[in-house]
């Protein structure tokens, strides 16, 4: 029988959870005649929308008489989470973010089992998920599917890049186009713009910067640190490619060499004396001001800075990316994530309070078909893209308003259902030789700026995706990434982790902010206190589960 642990501890939670979350809970209006509709939690804050208040998301409907609310939470996601378990008061179905996983869900009881829904309702869902069918039971003790696992991405092409060391072109440009491959590549030109430009339009110019607001700390300080030190992307955990021992990657001396560097460009003065305090807004707002140099982050973390810069004819102030590792010897390891096979990978599940789950489970068949697949990420012929020689061409007036308005999925519905839903990914092509979204290499390139293209050219490539050491680069990884194994994790183990990641954030930055000369006594005091928190139970308890997912895989 399943362990209730969860919702014990649930309990505790629910007084300190009640505020933040109801904060964030919205009603559910009545169904409309005819249309069944469902309310989807996202346990993360953002925008709420509602699929048929859109001209995309109005097809859709029609075509599945199934319309979707999506609710958002305002607050802290684990008490979030755990007020949930514990009123049983609960959606029709539940986002979750990779890092806190499905156990609580699965554990207590709230997560549908799918098996019979998936092969009885949604043929077109199971033949899209093809082998992955096999690697998505629970574990080699429960055999139930409870999560709606994304489509497959192995294998495919990658043309685009996304992100970790930015630099403004201005930077590149006014020093004739250096190399930046290293950390101390990025250094020179960073310090060297400074030198010469210590204000930018008034203001003091920041040399770099990073979001550490709420779970974005992961992406913007230790996620550069793995990819710099040539780390396969696995999210938080090492696996020696020869022993299969896991190593909680930050604890490694090639991710350490990556935050002595932060310590020195912080003491310098070379970063941002907020970095580490400031909220989402304030990180966005002095991206958008133009006066900052450099800084690690994903593509979308400043994409609307970027809208605001393009807009305002800012082109040079935008941003490159750029292969940033520790030294010539080392590849920067950002497009490597790929490269490993998959368990169930995904962040929705069914709840057991769903009504109509068979409705709900063929909504999900249509979203993969090639018809959903093409409406949610291209939109509707004829209003956002053309077909021209039997090729679809998204409109130039609709790609510019993708580029520059935040809002644009909000208010077409293109988009709007995205990798929270089953769906092929970039790179993969329709039956037609078509890619299913939008990004193609084409589309990549005629969607930068003119600088952005000149920018390319003295590099010679035409998009920052040729500039990084490619997939085949790295070896295949038979075991499933990080964002995998985390969902299967118990609460237990959970409760560790959760205090793991408290320990990297306060003793890194610490690290980071304090003395070069402390610096490795810092870093010392670090390695205890994670210690303390149970990092050697923790490595176990993944080598266990890899094991386990290698043994019934085969591998």
């Amino acid at each position: 029988m399943r362990t209730h642990r969860v919702q014990l501890m649930a309990v505790v939670l629910v007084l300190l959870a009640a505020a933040a979350f109801a904060s964030g809970t919205r009603q559910t209006p009545a169904a409309t005649t005819g249309v069944t509709t469902f309310t989807v939690r996202n346990i993360a804050p953002g925008q709420e929308w509602r699929l048929s208040e859109t001209p995309v998301g109005q097809v859709i409907v029609d075509r599945t008489q199934t319309d979707i609310i999506w609710q958002t939470t305002i607050g802290d996601e684990n008490q979030a989470v755990a007020l949930l378990i514990a009123s049983g008061d609960l959606p029709d179905a539940i986002v979750y973010r990779a890092a806190l996983g499905a156990a609580p869900f699965v554990d207590g009881g709230i997560a549908l089992e799918l098996t019979d829904l998936i092969q009885n309702h949604a043929p077109n869902y199971l033949r899209a998920l093809g082998s992955s069918w096999d690697r998505m039971p629970w574990s080699a003790e429960d055999p139930g599917r409870y999560i709606v696992a994304n489509l497959p991405q192995f294998g495919r092409e990658q043309f685009s890049h996304h992100g970790w060391f930015f630099l403004q072109h201005d930077v590149v440009m006014s020093q004739g186009y250096p190399r930046i491959e290293t950390l101390d590549d990025y250094e020179r030109a960073i310090k060297a713009y400074l030198r010469d430009n210590p204000t930018i339009d008034g203001q003091p110019t920041i040399g770099f910067t990073l979001d550490a607001t709420d779970w974005r700390w992961i992406i913007t300080l230790t996620n550069p640190g793995m990819m710099a030190a040539g780390i396969q992307s696995s999210g938080e955990i090492y696996v020696d490619p020869e022993t299969r021992k896991v190593t909680y990657r930050v604890l490694r001396p090639e991710e350490k060499a990556y935050y002595a560097w932060l310590n020195r460009m912080w003491n310098e003065g070379v970063i941002d004396r907020d970095a580490f305090t400031q909220t989402t807004d304030q990180f966005e707002a002095k991206m958008a001001s133009g006066r900052v140099l450099a800084a690690s982050a994903m593509r979308w973390q400043i994409a609307q800075p970027e809208a605001s810069l393009r807009q305002r004819g800012l082109q040079n102030r935008m941003y490159g990316e750029y292969p940033v590792s520790l030294d010539m010897n080392t590849l920067n390891s950002s497009m490597s994530g790929g490269q490993a096979w998959d368990a169930a990978s995904g962040t929705l599940i069914i709840t057991n309070r769903n009504q109509n789950p068979q409705k709900f489970m063929e909504f999900i068949d249509f979203l993969t078909t090639d018809e959903g697949q093409i409406l949610r990420n291209w939109g509707i012929e004829g209003v956002h893209y053309d077909v021209v020689d039997g090729r679809r061409v998204f409109r130039p007036e609709e790609r510019e308003k993708l580029r520059s308005d935040a809002d644009y999925g909000i208010n077409t519905g293109v988009g709007l259902l995205g990798p929270t839903w089953p769906r092929w990914t970039d790179g993969i092509k329709d039956p037609t030789g078509q890619y299913y979204t939008l990004s193609s290499p084409d589309d990549v390139v005629a969607g930068y700026t003119q600088v952005e293209k000149d920018v390319l050219a003295q590099y010679g490539v035409t998009r920052w995706a040729e500039l990084f050491p490619q997939p085949a680069d790295f070896p295949v990884r038979p075991w499933p990434a990080e964002s995998s194994i985390v969902n299967f994790l118990s609460q237990d183990y959970r409760v560790i982790f959760q205090r793991l990641q408290d320990t990297i954030k306060r003793d890194v930055i610490a690290a980071i902010v304090g003395p070069v000369n402390q610096f490795n006594a810092n870093w010392d005091r670090f390695a205890r206190n994670m210690e303390q928190a149970g990092v050697r139970q923790f490595e176990a308890e993944i080598e266990r589960l890899n094991a386990d997912f290698l043994t019934r895989w085969g591998h």
